[in-house]
């Protein structure tokens, strides 16, 4: 993270939003050097206060049941200003030949219950009003990970 703050610009702030306080309170020291970083406990679920430049939601939808995915994703396309962006980073379907398919496969079922649904949906699929965007997917790893960028109108 201390990397990534170092990106910001002089200019630019940079807001840090967990659901568990042990991880704000990791995030609070290694970013206390940071002044134009906030750190704090907040739900996903409930869009932010203002709008931002950039949304980013990290390996979090895989977690979250679909209902609970839908809040997320429509409350994160909320917070994004026109002309920014929200950019999703999670698990996708790989492959059928991806040699670590059947282990991923195994994994999800026992210990992530709701990853899968991100094998069976797009994650625009999640949002309310998808068509008010542009959406664009990268898959790598062999369709293991998935970036999705979801742009507003200008």
């Amino acid at each position: 993270m201390p990397s990534l703050a170092a990106h910001v610009g002089a200019e630019g702030h940079l807001d840090v939003v967990d659901v568990t306080p042990i991880q704000v309170a990791s995030c609070q020291r290694k970013l206390r050097k940071f002044s134009h970083i906030t750190v704090r406990l907040a739900d996903s679920k409930y869009p932010a206060a203002k709008q931002y430049d950039v949304v980013c939601c990290y390996f979090l939808l895989h977690e979250l049941p679909i209902d609970y995915k839908q809040m997320v994703v429509n409350a994160l396309l909320a917070s994004v200003r026109p002309g920014g962006k929200a950019v999703f980073v999670d698990y996708h379907k790989p492959h059928w030949a991806h040699p670590i398919k059947p282990i991923t496969s195994l994994v999800f079922d026992t210990l992530e219950p709701f990853a899968k649904q991100l094998w069976r949906h797009e994650i625009a699929d999640f949002a309310d009003r998808a068509e008010a965007f542009s959406w664009k997917k990268d898959t790598y790893f062999g369709g293991l990970f998935q970036r999705v960028v979801a742009v507003p109108p200008e």
